[in-house]
């Protein structure tokens, strides 16, 4: 009979898989030694060579009956030792970095403090491990000379190696890390879907040393379909979240390892970058409507990525309604559902935004309702261990003509605060989850609440609260175990409006297919106005939940009775689009507002909108044809002011913003009331308004900033030594130096970029500011904005506090126009505003005759 060892490897490979476990042995017998070599060129050292070899050994046998060609075995078994090899070593490196696998070659006489760790988990272990482990590794002993001195045959002393050394990864927490006999390719893939959760995040700090090492993993791949997808996914992670890399040249490789791989996913992304970037320079027009279908639609379709291709058409969709074509746009939301599945997100919404057309078709025909909103979103929430959680949520402003009006959007906008968590089953009452960073906070701060709504009493509700930084104020929610959520409230700066369920359908559990809840509104904010707001379950498996909501939101007048009735007739109403878009006269109600004011702020506030109200309106030659001046670039705005990390930021608070603009045919030195802007130019520059990190000899650079422009804003910040500066306000010493030089902005933004000096003095903050204004014959005019006015100081380069006000003007201004801005502080009560008044005006000209 012919010995096992005559057989070639394609014989001894089936005889295996026919059940002969000798063959296998004498396959390990015949290329141990081949695969050991290979092993131990990746690692550097035996033992993690022996752990590989192992490994692939076992990895091998498993799946010998995926090798085709049964006479490469040793080929294809050094292929999967060197996989195992690297992917130790980086095992080792990366997850535990102290305990390394060539601690336990040393002798006792060569004893460090990690060792002494290895030995203590080594005494640990039971005793049939123990002894092994003491006499291969810290005795030297070798695996034979062992089997010898034990009795014991070889394959029992290397298994029982092999399981001392898995306890011990174990014992030094690396059981979560390591698995044994798992393949390189799925631990890369493994490691590429864990650095896409950190989309959850709202914090991004240390991302970029973990893409970085990632995308090093997903280059040891052998090149092919796997490892393009892998890549794609990867970069277009750090396209979106890494300062530097949102460009051109980076997306155009995103886009060719996508195309490559198939992957629907990436793709999608790849086209709303492509898409952005048209809408940064040149927003909805007959140019995006080309690119989707003459430039992404056929590409996608040759491709046949389905996903993209429909997510393509609902974006075509959206920009024909913006253009009123409806019908059009009816089509491709049609095409929508036709291509995609329920289970892909933009199937609801093109669901859902073909109601909301119908809706605006009906708005318009009755033209009843002069500021309404139309809004659609699909929300996915996924399930992800003990919660779910917001995973993305896209969402289209369908239709309004009010932009003022507030998304009363319950899912995106609770779970995008804390790091997308909308439901823990782990918190209990009194406990809390904080947002990566540090921003937002979510407590269950009650579980047995009762709630009344319209639609009945829910009792045994839990109660979640979200605070956080800036404008964004405190929202709670509950949550009935019956019927979900039944009511939200949401205050900020001492306004609330909440919503309460009016009727519901539930059918199964809360997540069922097919549930419908409906919620009413109400608010102290001034307005007469309804809302319908309708949530349903399109899509639901285990792990993943579709939502379609759809929201009708119309303002039907304003409450003159009150206060916050004139201010909102005044930031509202003053302008309507009956026969185009012109002015409505609202001084009255301005002057309303101000004989109303109660508290300090409200007078502060009521007098800073009437002045800007009666200045628009005085520059408007229909309502003020006698007027001396022509309104060109006026401005009421909120801010809520913070200081976070050493920074001084601003949000805005637009509710109440209003504004007038008119820039046809103005000279260079029109120009320079553009830049009334001055704080908002700063803040769009370098992220902020102030930073400890400001001093002298302190350079920066930001790129990949958010920018009206055709491509992501970048700055060059540095800070030059301090000096003197003169204004009509006063002489300032040891002024900082702060020098910007920004690009990326185009499109008619051009004047938040280039070449800017702004200089602050300590205790008053800003006090000059200068960027050149250019020309077309490359010459340049001096555009200089200096403090001419300022109340009450405070501490630092950039002070806030009650009652401070900062009025600039330009140094210098010709041809007829005039400009200023005035800055006022609020911190009524502890809770700082700041309001804005901006000013740009020109002389009327006489006209002829």
């Amino acid at each position: 009979m012919k010995k096992i060892s005559e057989n070639s490897d394609g014989v001894l490979v089936e005889m295996t898989l026919l059940g002969n476990g000798e063959a296998y042995g004498e396959l390990v017998e015949r290329h141990q030694r081949k695969v050991m070599g290979t092993a131990m060129k990746i690692s550097g050292n035996k033992y993690s060579a022996e752990d590989a070899s192992q490994d692939a050994f076992v990895s091998a046998w498993m799946h010998l009956d995926s090798l085709r060609d049964r006479e490469k075995f040793g080929q294809w078994v050094c292929a999967i030792a060197k996989n195992c090899a690297k992917d130790l070593v980086y095992r080792y490196q990366n997850a535990c970095a102290d305990i390394s696998l060539e601690l336990l070659g040393n002798t006792l006489a060569d004893e460090t403090d990690d060792t002494s760790e290895i030995h203590e988990a080594v005494e640990e272990l039971p005793e049939k491990y123990r002894n092994i482990l003491s006499l291969h590794y810290f005795e030297g002993y070798s695996v034979d000379e062992i089997a010898e001195k034990l009795s014991l045959p070889a394959g029992t002393v290397k298994w029982r190696l092999s399981e001392g050394r898995k306890m011990i990864r174990k014992g030094f927490g690396m059981d979560n890390e390591y698995r044994e006999n798992e393949t390189l390719r799925s631990r890369v893939l493994r490691e590429v879907e864990k650095l896409k959760l950190w989309r959850m995040r709202n914090d991004k700090t240390g991302f970029e040393k973990e893409y970085e090492k990632v995308l090093k993993m997903v280059d040891t791949l052998d090149e092919g379909e796997d490892r393009d997808r892998a890549k794609s996914d990867v970069m277009i992670c750090g396209y979106w979240w890494i300062p530097g890399k949102k460009n051109d040249e980076v997306i155009k490789e995103i886009k060719e390892l996508a195309e490559k791989s198939k992957n629907d996913d990436v793709m999608q992304e790849v086209m709303q970058a492509e898409r952005d970037k048209y809408f940064r320079r040149a927003g909805v027009d007959e140019g995006l409507i080309n690119l989707e279908r003459e430039e992404h639609i056929p590409y996608l379709e040759k491709l046949g990525l389905r996903k993209t291709l429909g997510y393509c058409r609902f974006w075509l969709g959206w920009a024909l309604l913006q253009l009123q074509r409806e019908d059009e746009a009816d089509e491709e939301f049609r095409k929508v559902t036709e291509i995609l599945e329920p289970c892909h997100a933009y199937y609801t919404l093109a669901k859902y935004s073909l109601r909301m057309s119908e809706e605006k078709r009906r708005i318009e025909k009755e033209n009843k309702y002069p500021h309404s909103l139309l809004f659609a979103a699909a929300p996915v929430v996924k399930k992800l261990k003990n919660r779910y959680c917001l995973w993305e949520n896209p969402q289209a402003d369908l239709w309004q003509n009010a932009g003022k009006i507030k998304l009363p959007v319950f899912i995106s906008s609770f779970a995008s605060k804390t790091d997308g968590i909308l439901y823990d089953s782990t918190l209990k009452t009194g406990e809390s989850i904080t947002s990566s960073d540090g921003g937002y906070c979510l407590t269950l701060s009650a579980d047995n609440t009762a709630v009344d709504t319209p639609s009945g009493r829910y009792e045994n509700c839990k109660m979640y609260r979200v605070t956080g930084n800036g404008a964004d104020g405190v929202t709670e929610m509950y949550f009935s175990p019956s019927a979900g959520l039944v009511r939200i409230k949401n205050t900020e700066h001492s306004e609330s409006e909440e919503w309460v369920l009016s009727e519901y359908s539930i059918n199964g559990g809360l997540l069922s297919r097919g549930n419908l809840w409906k919620y009413s509104y109400a608010s102290d904010s001034g307005l007469i106005e309804a809302v319908d707001y309708t949530v349903e379950v399109v899509y639901s498996d285990r792990d993943t939940t579709i939502f379609g909501e759809n929201i009708f939101r119309r303002v039907e007048g304003f409450d003159d009775s009150t206060w916050k009735g004139n201010i909102c007739h005044v930031a509202w109403g003053y302008w309507t689009e009956t026969d185009g878009i012109r002015l409505v006269d609202v001084r009255e109600n301005a002057r309303r507002a101000v004989k109303m004011a109660k508290t300090v702020r409200e007078k502060r506030m009521s007098n800073i909108m009437s002045d800007v109200a009666q200045r628009i309106m005085a520059g408007d030659e229909r309502i003020t044809p006698d007027g001396t001046e022509r309104g060109r670039w006026n401005f009421f705005q909120t801010f809520i002011p913070s200081k976070e990390g050493g920074k001084t930021v601003i949000r805005n608070f637009w509710k109440y913003d209003f504004e007038w603009k008119d820039t046809g045919e103005m000279s260079r030195e029109g120009n320079k009331i553009l830049y009334n802007f001055l704080y908002d130019i700063l803040y769009g520059a370098a992220g902020c308004l102030w930073s400890e990190e400001w001093v002298p000899g302190y350079r920066d650079e930001k790129k990949g900033m958010v920018a009206y422009g055709t491509e992501p804003a970048s700055t060059n910040l540095s800070v030059a030594e301090d000096e003197e500066v003169e204004t009509p306000a006063g002489k300032f010493a040891a002024c900082r130096h702060i020098v910007l030089d920004v690009s990326g902005y185009g499109g008619g933004w051009e004047y938040r970029g280039g070449h800017m000096e702004y200089w602050f003095a300590p205790g008053v903050g800003i006090v000059k500011f200068s960027r050149p204004i250019n020309a077309e014959d490359g010459s340049q005019i001096e555009n200089i904005w200096h403090l001419t006015d300022y109340s009450v100081t405070g501490e630092g380069y950039f002070p806030m506090g009650d009652g401070m006000t900062r009025r600039y003007e330009p140094k210098s201004i010709g041809d007829g126009f005039s400009a200023f801005v005035e800055y006022t502080f609020d911190g009524e009560n502890g809770d700082m505003v700041l309001f804005r008044n901006a000013a740009g005006m020109e002389k009327r000209k006489k006209s002829k005759g």
